[in-house]
Order: structure tokens, then C-alpha cells, then sequence
């Protein structure tokens, strides 16, 4: 009888993930910190301006990167030819996110 596999959460216990080939440690607690709920539920709201998103998304990748903001930077800028631009920062960010869920 052959063994069916279920799919696996790659989640790290340590809040380590890697994306994009970048290994970075999520502190668990600022996942859910208010001002982190704050500025994902404006990059979600419709009728918030792109510069408020912007905002937003600029003070989560610091709140969640911590210490790892200015590494992901650069690596972020070293594997597209030098240029960091708000879309390379906020697909990095979507993918943290289903990283640290991937089964929801």
C-alpha cells in the first residue's frame, strides 16, 4: 500500500524563512505587533492612497526585517542588476508573508 504525502509547512520554528534565495528571521511577535496588523490592513484598504501604502509597506519590512532590512536591501538590489524598486520590495514582502503561512 503506497503512502500518500502530505503537504509540508516550511516554516521554520525560529521564524527563519528564505525568499528569493534570502534567509531572514521573522521575530514571531511582530507578526502580529498593532502597528504591523496597522500597516497590512492599509496596503489591503482600496480607498488608501498608493502613497500611504507606500508608507505602510516601507514601516512593516522594517518592523518585521529588523536588523536583516538593510541586508534584504542589498541582496534585493545585487540579483536585479542593481536596481531596488517598490514592486521588487513589495513581492519580497507577499512572499515573507506566505512563507511564514504557506498553508492558509
Amino acid at each position: 500500500m503506497a503512502t500518500v504525502k502530505k503537504p509540508q509547512d516550511h516554516k521554520s520554528k525560529d521564524g527563519s524563512v528564505t525568499v528569493q534565495g534570502i534567509l531572514v528571521t521573522i521575530d514571531k511577535d511582530q507578526v502580529t505587533d498593532w502597528d504591523v496588523v496597522e500597516g497590512i490592513a492599509t496596503l489591503q484598504d482600496d480607498s488608501a492612497d498608493e502613497s500611504e501604502k507606500l508608507v505602510s509597506s516601507v514601516r512593516v519590512m522594517r518592523r518585521l526585517l529588523g536588523g536583516d532590512y538593510g541586508r534584504v536591501k542589498a541582496e534585493l538590489r545585487a540579483a536585479n542588476d542593481g536596481k531596488l524598486t517598490a514592486e521588487h520590495m513589495g513581492a519580497f514582502l507577499k512572499e515573507v508573508f506566505e512563507a511564514l503561512n504557506p498553508n492558509s
